[in-house]
């Protein structure tokens, strides 16, 4: 396990010492039944089970109809008192909206920000292309 050492942010300091997390979507009944995409909502849960935060979606209603997985999005991740406790952003990832991006290309690589409530840039996420 990571220690927690003194520079480590105010929103990580709990995720810091933890060995894994688990991800749970919320369905959303509307988006289920009409296929229309809202906005996504999730729980994260500790390995004892307890809900650690909340995460909500924030991305615009035409990116998510029209642009589909590469679209920019923004994840607030609140705590048990609904205070914010970091967030992950994201650019539209794709170089190219015309066509189809070749996945083994780092231009379309997912890269996430970790930013603080403060809008500090904490450190950044980079999926690996093969």
């Amino acid at each position: 396990k990571p220690q927690v050492g003194l520079s480590c942010p105010d929103g990580l300091q709990y995720l810091s010492v933890l060995d894994q997390v688990f991800i749970k979507q919320k369905v959303e009944l509307f988006e289920a039944i009409c296929g229309w995409e809202s906005t996504n909502k999730y729980m994260m849960y500790n390995a004892a089970g307890q809900q650690i935060y909340f995460i909500q979606e924030k991305s615009s209603c035409f990116q998510r109809q029209c642009c589909g997985t590469p679209r920019s999005f923004k994840m607030i991740f609140t705590d048990y008192s609904g205070s914010e406790a970091f967030r992950l952003k994201r650019a539209f990832s794709c170089f190219s909206c015309w066509g189809s991006c070749c996945p083994c290309s780092d231009l379309c690589a997912n890269k996430l920000q970790v930013v603080a409530p403060n809008g500090t840039v904490m450190g950044y996420v980079k999926q690996e292309v093969a």
